[in-house]
């Protein structure tokens, strides 16, 4: 929730792709913290959130290939974060 208001305001002035960095932090945290499980839920739940603010500062519907493109490459980035976070976590 906290991620949606970060980069909600901003996605006014800038691209809205430059903000799926903050939202693969808040990937990375929970993941490390409570594991994969619970991680793969957040980057699931995170890509809707950053489909939607990518409709938002593009101002069309998801019709163009570069759209879903960009949707994409975040999910398979989040996912791979996620497990990096969890292969982390288990070496402690």
């Amino acid at each position: 929730m906290a991620e949606g208001l970060a980069v909600y305001l901003p996605t006014k002035s800038s691209a809205g792709n430059l903000f799926g960095v903050i939202f693969l932090l808040g990937i990375l945290v929970v993941s490390t913290i409570w594991g994969f499980r619970l991680g793969l839920l957040m980057s699931l739940a995170t890509a809707l959130v950053y489909a939607h603010l990518h409709q938002l500062a593009t101002g069309n519907s998801f019709t163009g290939a570069d759209d879903w493109n960009a949707i994409a490459v975040f999910l398979i980035v989040a996912v791979s974060a996620d497990a990096v976070a969890a292969i982390a976590r288990s070496r402690l």
